[in-house]
């Protein structure tokens, strides 16, 4: 982000950036959809296979008291703290990268987009005019109603 700030205050430019808060978003990822993504890009059916059993065998219960009661089949989200979360929820968030780039809206560096910055729960939206971000977060809105 910083290079890329940079590169824009060099050429007497501002940039503006956006964080929007998504940090309930791993309590959300709709697991079809997750697996949606690695499909369109033709991976190994082997690899999603691992990926379904994984999220189909992701189970949680409550403990009060030193009791547990019943255990639930985690059918949303992704465990925050996990070692592929961070991986599992760029692949989700692909999605809403491309549309944003597609858009022309958002700041490019040697015709690399840069607009829009994604790690674990947060996002990035780096623009340089009040219409790019009006544009850039419709269409976070639009990917979030699409994805519920």
């Amino acid at each position: 982000m910083r290079r890329v700030v940079d590169h824009y205050v060099a050429d007497n430019s501002t940039v503006n950036v956006c964080a929007p808060d998504i940090t309930k978003a791993f309590d959300c990822v709709d697991h079809s959809a997750l697996l949606q993504s690695p499909m369109d890009r033709n991976l190994p059916r082997n690899f999603i296979g691992v990926l379904l059993d994984w999220l189909l065998k992701s189970f949680v219960c409550v403990r009060w008291g030193g009791i547990l009661f019943f255990w639930y089949c985690i059918t949303a989200g992704i465990r925050q703290g996990g070692i592929l979360s961070p991986v599992l929820f760029a692949i989700y968030m692909d999605t809403l990268i491309k549309r944003l780039r597609s858009s022309g809206f958002g700041c490019k560096v040697v015709d690399k987009y840069y607009g829009c910055l994604v790690y674990a729960d947060d996002i990035l939206l780096l623009y340089y005019t009040a219409n790019a971000m009006r544009v850039m977060l419709e269409i976070c809105d639009e990917f979030a109603f699409i994805i519920d």
